[in-house]
């Protein structure tokens, strides 16, 4: 980040992103190999995988790689349809929490020992792993962040909290405070990823699962709907339906990135995509932290 940014990591949460294969292979025609590969993103990661995909035919003349791109919205139901008409695309890419669903469907190839993983962190590649076999390879590992803007929030005379103790409450306050007093600009947008709701419960001493069940319990589930319950309450993120119809886009469609919103939590790989629809003013930050005595209880 150049300085002036400021991107606040709203906690240690971490996920990979994973490259998966189809259990049926690529077609082929004359000795050429084309492979289909479906991946999610914005404009940038569009581009940039646009390139990798040209680097790598140029590098493997002999394999056609088509790219089968879609926003993050349409992405998995249009996956899910084609698994289900068994017109899978040959590599898939797939978020960490949906990788025992379509392994357990036989959709996924077992890749141990045929991909070359020397330089994966022995940590990162187990999150590919299911029952000893890997379906998935790591294309990178992800942190959850708080994203705000200080131009926004001094516009609208107020600071920013410090950087490694603020409340829920704290920012439901802030983006409220924001929200009134800067002429058209929502405090923050809201967040219904459950990376959010996985840091919120580990603040309160959960695990977001037990085993094979959830270890989030309901008290922790009905304090998180109730930080989202007040943000609109107050009147610090639009109404529900529109910051539901806001989180079916992409990042550079979001109220923070359009300049019309001061917060907004997006995953770390999301950033450049981010720092470009809005003119390179977001800023990582420590989040809000769980307190006890909280009236977000």
């Amino acid at each position: 980040m150049g300085s002036g940014k400021t991107t606040w990591t709203a906690a240690s949460l971490a996920t990979a992103v994973l490259i998966v294969t189809s259990a049926c292979g690529g077609g082929s025609a004359g000795g050429e190999v084309t492979l289909r590969f479906a991946y999610w993103g914005s404009d940038v990661r569009q581009q940039r995988t646009e390139e990798a995909i040209r680097r790598f035919e140029a590098k493997h003349p002999d394999i056609d790689v088509v790219g089968e791109f879609s926003d993050f919205g349409a992405y998995y139901e249009k996956l899910t349809t084609d698994v289900a008409s068994r017109a899978a695309p040959d590599v898939i890419t797939i978020e960490i929490r949906g990788l025992r669903e379509y392994a357990e469907r036989g959709t996924l190839a077992d890749l141990s020992g045929r991909v070359d993983t020397a330089d994966v962190d022995g940590k990162v590649l187990s999150t590919g792993a299911i029952d000893d076999k890997q379906y998935g390879i790591p294309t990178g590992v992800n942190t959850w962040d708080l994203i705000a803007d200080p131009k926004a929030i001094e516009a609208a005379g107020q600071k920013l909290p410090g950087r490694t103790a603020w409340t829920w409450e704290q920012y439901i306050d802030l983006a409220a405070r924001i929200t009134a007093r800067s002429g058209g600009v929502y405090g923050t947008q809201q967040a219904f990823n459950p990376a959010f709701l996985q840091i919120f419960a580990a603040q309160r001493g959960e695990s977001f699962y037990d085993g094979n069940r959830i270890g989030v319990s309901a008290g922790t589930i009905k304090a998180w709907w109730a930080v989202h319950r007040k943000l609109i309450d107050t009147k610090g993120s639009p109404d529900a339906a529109t910051s539901v119809r806001l989180g079916a886009r992409n990042v550079d469609g979001s109220l923070f990135a359009t300049g019309n919103g001061a917060m907004g939590m997006w995953w770390s790989n999301e950033l450049g995509a981010i720092n470009k629809a809005s003119g390179g003013k977001e800023a990582p930050h420590s989040g809000p932290r769980h307190q006890p005595q909280s009236s977000v209880e």
